[in-house]
């Protein structure tokens, strides 16, 4: 289905949410490394704006008749938190996870946040590391961890970070008066009521665009 969300109300586990603003000509990779994920039983709603006749080409191409797969139009580019609770209000899922449309997700990189968070119900957020990455693929460098040897660990990055739904509603979802990266605050609000998790393991390949 295409432009209507109406048939994303069947029970699933996990909605993924794509903004793609500008990004399309990254856009079919993300799609991509969502059709191999090792876990399938997921919903994706890929957002463009009504006047991208590029993207939303782009688009329906690569998600053809599969029915997990649904685009949405909007007449404004949202920020990241607006657009973060515009997802929030309309889902039934356990779980909501943003994909950049630059980025890339691991193979295993659901499954791996899923097994985390469904080992205790007081997780609100689960988050792994990622590869800084060129825009042609190459690899530049690993987000840090904290391991035996250094404390060092960063908040989660606000894509492709594994929410618990009703975790996210409790608190009133996000905060639209921030516009900038989203998941410094998210994660700072969460972490005062819930448990949250950081996970050694790559979920994704963050894209640098110079």
């Amino acid at each position: 289905m295409i432009g209507e969300i109406s048939g994303i109300n069947e029970k699933v586990k996990l909605t993924v949410y794509i903004p793609c603003f500008g990004y399309h000509r990254f856009i079919k990779k993300a799609i991509e490394s969502l059709k191999i994920q090792s876990f399938k039983k997921f919903f994706c709603k890929i957002y463009i704006l009504e006047n991208d006749q590029e993207g939303f080409q782009i688009v329906k191409e690569e998600i053809r008749n599969d029915k997990r797969f649904f685009i949405e139009k909007l007449s404004n580019q949202p920020t990241m938190q607006s657009l973060g609770n515009l997802v929030l209000n309309r889902t039934t899922s356990e779980y909501i996870l943003r994909l950049d449309a630059d980025d890339k997700l691991d193979e295993f990189g659901l499954q791996i946040l899923l097994n985390a968070a469904d080992k205790d119900n007081m997780i609100a957020m689960v988050w792994g590391c990622f590869y800084y990455c060129s825009e042609n693929g190459e690899i530049y460098n690993i987000s840090p961890y904290k391991t035996l040897l250094s404390n060092r660990i960063d908040p989660p990055h606000g894509a492709c970070s594994l929410f618990r739904t009703s975790a996210l509603r409790a608190i009133s979802g996000y905060d639209e008066k921030i516009k900038s990266q989203d998941g410094f605050d998210i994660w700072q609000r969460l972490k005062s009521i819930y448990k949250v998790k950081a996970i050694p393991q790559v979920i994704f390949y963050y894209t640098l665009i110079l």
